[in-house]
């Protein structure tokens, strides 16, 4: 693992962010990451000067709860496979942890090292089809609405352990 630090984007991270969002995700993506850059908060992991990988995340209220959704995660190719998903999931979690009641996160079906990544982190995958039979369509919409999820078909959550019994009522929904 190279020398790398983890600290909050600046506007002149911009650029950086969005190279590495190209080469990862599709145009459309990239336009959803530049349209929400100045109303997120972004990690950035810098390895020797460069910006390797970011997280781009905001909190809500949803139904009285205070939640926090990463919109994106991304570690550009060529850091792949050096843990700076994880190091830019575990700052992120241990900055807002104690804020939130719950963490949000949303992908495709398809997108099974998404899933993967964030089921290791201790997040529950729900699939948005479960969601409806469980909350019903209305609250599975108005969800969907407050994390932006709308081109996703799987949340996944994480309840922070300070909370957890005052969300039991959605997640024993859910189970």
């Amino acid at each position: 693992m190279l020398p790398s630090k983890i600290r909050y984007a600046s506007r002149r991270d911009y650029n950086s962010i969005l190279k590495i969002a190209l080469e990862v995700f599709s145009k459309r993506h990239v336009r959803y990451i530049r349209r929400m850059l100045p109303r997120t908060c972004i990690l950035v992991c810098e390895v020797e000067g460069e910006v390797a990988g970011f997280l781009q995340y905001f909190s809500r209220r949803y139904n009285g709860l205070r939640i926090s959704v990463v919109y994106y995660i991304a570690v550009a190719p060529k850091y792949r496979g050096m843990g700076i998903g994880s190091m830019l999931l575990e700052t992120f979690e241990d900055d807002i942890w104690s804020d939130v009641d719950i963490i949000m996160a949303s992908t495709w079906a398809e997108n099974k090292s998404s899933m993967t990544f964030f089921e290791k982190h201790g997040y529950t995958i729900y699939p948005l089809r479960k969601l409806v039979s469980t909350l019903g369509y209305r609250e599975t919409l108005s969800l969907v609405k407050t994390i932006e999820a709308f081109d996703d078909n799987v949340i996944m959550m994480k309840p922070t352990v300070r909370i957890a019994e005052d969300v039991s009522w959605l997640i024993s929904k859910l189970e």
